[in-house]
């Protein structure tokens, strides 16, 4: 979607640690490493069982994410409890070959939306879909109809979700970033 400005940085970041190239070219979203899971074993801290639960959940969903935005209610925890998890991990285990995947993982956890700002996002890319098909007729008529179209479906709306979304990832990407050292919890 052009209205996410951070989607360059994150497909960088993501390549950059992920040199296979790991991509579902099923899915617009990132592909774990399945042996993240692993690497999260419940006897390497105080609390790594139930991190690592969280976290294995949290995983699995994002596996299974078809849009760069998601309803909230998909996560098998509050986003509060994941942030947690996420960043306990990291602070334990500050030095883990999987760090970046957490990172990431962390940061796109501000895409899983209230159902009533996933709703407007839902409509407008199915109504944007619509206005594109009667646009490519090319008749004067239906390109005009589209945009009206286009204008009624709360577009403006949508972009400034979405712009909305990108900031608070680019924040918790920063947030993220910092723990292992004296960072605070982010809230």
């Amino acid at each position: 979607m052009a209205s996410w400005k951070s989607k360059g940085a994150l497909k960088s970041m993501i390549e950059k640690n992920n040199p296979r190239g790991q991509r579902d070219s099923k899915r617009d979203g990132y592909k774990f490493d399945r042996r993240l899971r692993d690497a999260l074993s419940p006897d390497s801290g105080t609390d790594a069982g139930s991190r690592w639960e969280i976290i294995s959940a949290y995983i699995n969903v994002l596996e299974n994410c078809v849009s760069p935005v998601e309803n909230e209610s998909l996560l098998p925890f509050s986003k509060d409890v994941i942030r947690r998890a996420i960043y306990e991990e990291l602070t334990v285990n500050p030095d883990s070959e999987y760090r970046g995947h957490l990172e990431i993982a962390f940061a796109r956890l501000e895409s899983f939306l209230p159902y009533d700002e996933f709703k407007v996002i839902r409509e407008f890319k199915v109504v944007s879909s619509v206005a594109l098909r009667m646009a490519g007729t090319g008749d004067p008529a239906d390109i005009l109809a589209s945009a009206r179209i286009l204008k009624e479906a709360k577009g403006e709306r949508a972009v400034k979700i979405q712009e909305k979304v990108s900031k608070r990832m680019r924040k918790r990407l920063a947030q993220i970033q910092g723990v292992g050292g004296a960072a605070l919890l982010p809230t």
